[in-house]
């Protein structure tokens, strides 16, 4: 994703800003030259990603999930394979 500043080209890495944009953008705002909301007003920065307070990154529960999916597979699959030798021996 390319940053949201006019004449950037950099890619975008945190609310929609490259870190070269966001870093000038936060010296503003510790400034008092501006705020975050008057930024996302302009639709220069996005507002912020609150899911991280809130527990883990939706990647990390994307991932975990396939991780567990992987396990079931594999626990299903042994027992199929268990069974398949307890029919032969019958």
């Amino acid at each position: 994703m390319k940053c949201n500043v006019t004449d950037c080209d950099r890619v975008a890495h945190t609310r929609g800003l490259c870190k070269r944009c966001y870093t000038s953008a936060h010296v503003w705002i510790r400034k008092g030259r501006t705020t975050w909301a008057v930024l996302e007003q302009e639709g220069i920065a996005f507002p912020r990603a609150r899911f991280h307070r809130r527990g883990r990154a939706p990647l990390t529960k994307a991932l975990q999930l396939i991780e567990e999916m992987r396990k079931v597979k594999a626990k299903n699959a042994a027992r199929m394979v268990f069974m398949t030798k307890n029919k032969e021996d019958v």
